[in-house]
């Protein structure tokens, strides 16, 4: 929805439409990829799908979290740079 609204406005900065569209990636992929085998571990008492995929789990956790953070402040700062500078 977010992306279907930032892309028919047409009026919204290049800046802004990028900021959203890298926090909705982020976001999509956490939901899609690390909710579903958080639920899989929590609901079994080991890891079933082997060492490669446990890796690349916890590589996804940590880059989609980082990946929010760090949007949120840039798009933060550059709000804050629009408004005061």
């Amino acid at each position: 929805m977010t992306l279907s609204l930032l892309i028919d406005r047409g009026r919204a900065h290049a800046g802004s439409v990028e900021l959203s569209l890298s926090l909705a990636l982020a976001d999509l992929v956490f939901i899609c990829v690390c909710v579903p085998f958080t639920a899989l571990l929590y609901s079994t008492t080991q890891w079933p799908l082997g060492v490669v995929w446990c890796k690349l789990y916890q590589y996804l956790i940590n880059v989609t979290a980082y990946a929010s953070v760090y949007t949120l402040v840039r798009d933060i700062l550059a709000q804050y740079y629009s408004t005061v500078i």
